[in-house]
């Protein structure tokens, strides 16, 4: 009885989600970016939970790759500014390494989309 338990319980915790792991420096997603640089949210089909490279689509707007915000990093504050620059800056198709009045052009993580 205590085999058949154990193994119960070894098969439940291998088919429980992996729990999604914060972003590392490196780690992007994709953003939808507007043609007047306001943001929307992306449809990525994540295979497995946490999946940091799944397809994404725009249904309206450019698809651009963003990086994560790191630890207690932020974005600038949004402005009308931000989103002009956002959107000069986005033509190349990814927001990496660029920043805007001296802060990163990055996202927060949020780990509850993350664990779907």
């Amino acid at each position: 009885m205590r085999t058949a338990l154990a193994a119960l319980v070894l098969i439940l915790a291998s088919a429980a989600p992996v729990a999604a792991q914060p972003p590392q420096p490196g780690d992007a997603t994709t953003i939808c970016l507007r043609p007047d640089g306001r943001t929307t949210p992306a449809d990525c089909r994540q295979i497995r939970a946490g999946e940091s490279n799944a397809p994404c689509f725009c249904s309206y707007g450019q698809p651009v790759r963003t990086p994560y915000c790191i630890g207690k990093e932020r974005s600038a504050p949004e402005s009308r500014g931000l989103q002009l620059a956002r959107r000069d800056l986005a033509r190349d198709g990814t927001l990496e390494g660029d920043t805007y009045r001296g802060k990163p052009l990055c996202v927060r993580y949020d780990r509850r989309k993350s664990a779907r």
